[in-house]
This record gives C-alpha cells, structure tokens and sequence, in this order.
C-alpha cells in the first residue's frame, strides 16, 4: 500500500494534515496472480478484481489506487489514520455440471489505514448480501519502515502488510490459496503541504 497527498498541513507534535493525495494497495506478483487465480474443466471457476470509482488499478503491476478523503499521521513516530474513497469489487463466476453457471459479487470500500504499534491495521467496508464496516484485512508492521522529509513532502515506506484470518477468507474465497499472515506487500505513502 502507499499513500501520496499534495495537501497537507503541519499539526502539533510533528503530525500532519492530510486533505487530499492518495493510497496504493500494491500487491506482490505471487498474491495478486492468487487473486486473479481462474479455473478450467467440469468445474470451472472465474475470479475477476476489478476498482470501484473513484479508485483505479494497473493490473500488471497488481496496484490499485484510491483517493484520500481525510487523514493524520506522526510521521515521527509512525502513527496516525488515513480513510479513502472508491474500493475493489470482485466477481466469481462459477460453472458446475447439471447445475450451470452463478456468478456472485461483493465490493470492498473505504480502505483505512491505522499505524499505532500493535493495533496498526489495514480496514475495509465489506458489501454484500450484507454491509460490514471496519473490517480488519491485514496487520501492519513499522519494524522495517523508513520515513523522510524534504520540504513539504513527506514519505513513510516500507511499512509490512500481512494478512488476518478475516482478509484470509474474504481474499480466499474456497481456492485456499492465501494463508494467516501471508505478506500480501508493503505500505508507503508520501505528501505534501
């Protein structure tokens, strides 16, 4: 993941303002290969990821991009929130023998990010059959992260993201493919005042 925001407003305690800008969920070419992972034969199964506007994705690369709509961050102490606009839906298209074709879809929305130690998180809004808010996808880590700033910009990077049991079976589906802190990729993100 990685954020970038050309509006930002230095707060107290070395924290800053974040008004615009945006988030990158890159995944890594094994998890997003996963993702996109299809089938062939008697039981034929199609997985397409797709964003949901405002976000975007380029898929060769496996990142999608979403618009900052609020956030605060320490760029010290590597803390703070960020909330986003847009989402990623998914579609699976099933075939079965004797039983045809059915095709399911759910969105994820409103991606947050929250650095603070052992509670940093990466969040979504699941919506289905039913809405779920504040999801908790994968967990954070800073252990590794570097942060900079030159100006007004600022730039936190190489901040671990791992899959939770909850992003495992959103993720998953019934293929199996992702695992309980799987390392999905890295969050980074960047502004400026």
């Amino acid at each position: 993941v990685g954020l970038a925001a050309p509006g930002i407003a230095a707060g107290k305690s070395k924290s800053v303002i974040l008004r615009s800008g945006k988030l990158t969920l890159a995944f890594s070419p094994k998890a997003f290969a996963a993702l996109t992972k299809s089938t062939t034969g008697s039981f034929a199964n199609t997985r397409t990821w797709s964003p949901l506007a405002p976000a975007t994705v380029a898929a060769a690369a496996g990142v999608f991009t979403f618009p900052l709509s609020h956030g605060k961050v320490n760029v010290q102490k590597l803390t703070g929130q960020v909330a986003t606009q847009g989402g990623i839906t998914l579609q699976n298209t099933s075939t079965l023998p004797l039983l045809g074709t059915s095709t399911t879809q759910f969105a994820l929305t409103g991606f947050g990010l929250h650095l603070g130690g052992a509670a940093s998180m990466l969040s979504a809004t699941f919506v289905g059959a039913s809405t779920s808010p504040n999801l908790p996808l994968a967990t954070l880590s800073t252990r590794h992260a570097k942060h900079s700033k030159h100006g007004h910009k600022v730039t936190i990077s190489g901040v671990t993201l791992k899959l939770t049991s909850t992003g495992v079976q959103i993720l998953d589906g019934q293929d199996h493919v992702f695992k309980l802190g799987e390392v999905l990729q890295t969050v980074s993100f960047s502004g400026t005042t």
